[in-house]
This record gives structure tokens, sequence and C-alpha cells, in this order.
């Protein structure tokens, strides 16, 4: 009777806020992700015009990129320490000759 439709609402609005929350994290997720890639792709277009700025060729520029899309995940740099710290000693190197015209 009355205790069976008691219960039944109260499911359905027990199931219907649990499907909002669930909804709202998705979407949340999906509004991080993006948030992480538009900061992935300005740090990255920050690096190019740096690269191109400090005249670095245009091969050294493509294994600076690939160097900074492996070590990304764990770091974020904008200046000249920086990204020579995040660099391996022999990219370093090459860099430095470049730096110091």
């Amino acid at each position: 009777g009355e205790q069976q439709v008691a219960f039944v609402c109260l499911t359905m609005i027990v199931g219907t806020a649990f499907l909002s929350f669930a909804i709202a994290n998705m979407f949340d997720l999906i509004s991080s992700i993006k948030r992480k890639n538009n900061l992935y792709d300005s740090n990255v277009d920050q690096l190019k015009y740096w690269l191109e700025h400090k005249k670095i060729p245009k091969n050294t520029q493509r294994i600076v990129l690939r160097h900074f899309n492996y070590q990304y995940s764990r770091h974020h740099f904008v200046d000249d320490d920086t990204v020579l710290s995040m660099l391996s000693p022999g990219l370093q190197l090459i860099l430095r000759r470049f730096l110091c015209r």
C-alpha cells in the first residue's frame, strides 16, 4: 500500500540525486581535461615562440619540443633556466651554444 508507494518515491528521489551527482562529476572531469589541454597548448606555443626568438635551429627545436612533450606531464616551464633544467645535459649544451650568441 502506502509504504510501498513511499518507498518507490524515495528510491526514485535517491536514484535521481545519484544520477545527477554522477553527471556533474563527468562534466567536471571533462572541464578539467579541457583546462589541462588549453594550458598545455599555451605552454607549447610559449616554448615555440621562445625557441624561435632565441633563433634555435629547426631540427634542434623539434628535438626540444619532443622532449617537452615527454616531460610536460611532470613539469611546467617558460623561462630560460627552467627550460634548460628540464633538458638532458647534451640538449642543454646544444642550446647554451645558441643562447650565448
